[in-house]
């Protein structure tokens, strides 16, 4: 049977061309993507990671720049429960103190080498510094729209 250091950085391997400045690495416990790439005295970089036999169970991303030593970066990671939703650039207004749009929503529960999640778009609005996002907020029954759900089971790795 193949190690999930393996499986992971095979299905990677078997779906993607990477290229020269990426490199996929596995683990015990599942693996990590990343890329980098160097311009002069600056470089950027991206991370995923996916460790559904860890303890606890995580996966994130994570992304940077750096310039000259200084740098910002940005990332996620989630255990157990997790809930991600960013809104959809260009699909939202603002008008006077109220704003709305569209927004995209990934959320699942990792649990024992299982990971339930779904992937969909629903709509969040604000007036005067208060709201919230369907299905909180009434937009008929519509709203979210699922686009994926489903269960990745590595239990068999772990």
């Amino acid at each position: 049977m193949e190690s999930l250091a393996n499986s992971v950085c095979s299905a990677v391997d078997n779906y993607f061309t990477l290229p020269n400045f990426c490199s996929c690495a596995g683990s015990s416990y599942g693996g990590k993507l990343a890329c980098s790439v160097g311009i002069g005295g600056a470089s950027i970089g991206a991370s995923a990671w996916f460790e559904p036999c860890g303890s606890p169970a995580s996966f994130g991303y994570e992304a940077y720049a750096k310039l000259y030593g200084m740098g910002y970066k940005i990332g996620q990671k989630w255990t157990a429960r997790f809930l991600f939703t960013k809104m959809i650039p260009y699909a939202s207004a603002e008008i006077g103190l109220a704003s709305g749009g569209a927004r995209a929503e990934l959320a699942g529960v990792v649990n024992g080498g299982r990971i339930e999640a779904t992937f969909g778009i629903g709509f969040c609005a604000e007036v005067l510094s208060m709201g919230g996002c369907n299905p909180y907020i009434p937009f008929g029954p519509s709203l979210p729209i699922e686009l994926l759900r489903g269960t990745l089971d590595f239990s068999r790795y772990c």
